[in-house]
């Protein structure tokens, strides 16, 4: 009974607890979120993909760890030897799954995943970019309907800061900002960087200086300012030609995804029509 009991708390620190640390620390999380809850959450959940995985793989026929596995494991209750190439695969699995898990959720918040040349230049081909756009006009119209049934403020779990910033990085904008602290001390700039582990601080550039930069620690700040979005129409509003009208009209849709992406609809409220008459303005250009 004590060795049994022994076994499984070892199993569970093992194949549970141990790997659900590692995808959170990999993961980028604070230390305040690297919770119990959100250790064995995560660590259930990559245990249950490497098993899904060799059951896959049983079933095929093309791997017997598994089955070796749970032998090891009945041997190990009993007292008897265990096959150590069936456990380290198991743990080899388990580990390499969490840190993917992980990783994965790094540069899904990041933003650090980008599509390869071929693929910008294939998107830059005509054919291809009104096939985009006429997708993107189906998907703006999906997203409106969406807006109409969820009127009012968005409700959701999570970081909304590092939410807005992780739509800068993935819009590939660089977020303008004002920063205003409880002493009346203000600090703006065009932000390089936006570190969310640990202290919340960024490091702002000075716009009439490029080469001054500082280091701003959030902590204590009362009001944020994200000024891309009144900049863009009064840098861009003169634009003519067809050059001009398309770097206008890409950070527009910037602007709009940053926003629709803090309330449903808040972009295309503010940006849809004039996106659209910009797109008219350009089929007219050629």
């Amino acid at each position: 009974m004590e060795a049994g009991l022994t076994l499984s708390v070892l199993l569970f620190l093992l194949l549970v607890y141990l790997p659900g640390s590692l995808a959170t620390a990999v993961a980028g999380r604070k230390r305040e979120e690297r919770t119990v809850a959100a250790t064995v959450f995560y660590g259930t959940l990559v245990l249950v993909l490497s098993l899904s995985l060799l059951y896959a793989l049983a079933l095929a026929k093309k791997s017997d760890v598994l089955e070796r596995f749970v032998s090891s494991l009945a041997a190990a209750a009993s007292g008897k030897p265990v096959d150590l190439r069936a456990v380290g695969g198991v743990f080899a699995l388990t580990y390499f799954a969490s840190s993917a898990v992980g990783l994965a959720e790094l540069f899904f918040l990041s933003g650090l995943v980008a599509p390869p040349g071929w693929m910008r230049r294939c998107f830059a081909w005509r054919p291809v970019r009104r096939t985009v756009r006429f997708c993107e006009r189906q998907r703006e119209r999906l997203l409106s309907l969406i807006a109409e049934r969820q009127q009012g403020a968005r409700v959701r779990p999570g970081d909304q800061f590092l939410g807005i910033f992780v739509r800068f990085r993935r819009a590939g904008k660089r977020p303008l900002v004002k920063i205003t602290f409880a002493d009346g001390t203000q600090y703006s700039g065009e932000c390089l960087s936006y570190s969310w582990n640990g202290k919340e601080s960024v490091f702002l550039r000075n716009l009439d200086d490029p080469r001054k930069v500082s280091h701003v620690v959030l902590e204590g700040a009362r009001t944020v300012e994200f000024l891309n979005f009144a900049e863009i129409e009064s840098a861009r509003a003169g634009a003519r030609t067809k050059e001009e009208l398309e770097e206008y009209l890409s950070d527009l849709r910037k602007n709009r995804y940053i926003l629709n992406g803090i309330s449903y609809g808040y972009g295309d409220e503010l940006y849809g029509d004039l996106i659209q008459k910009i797109e008219k303005k350009l089929e007219e250009l050629g």
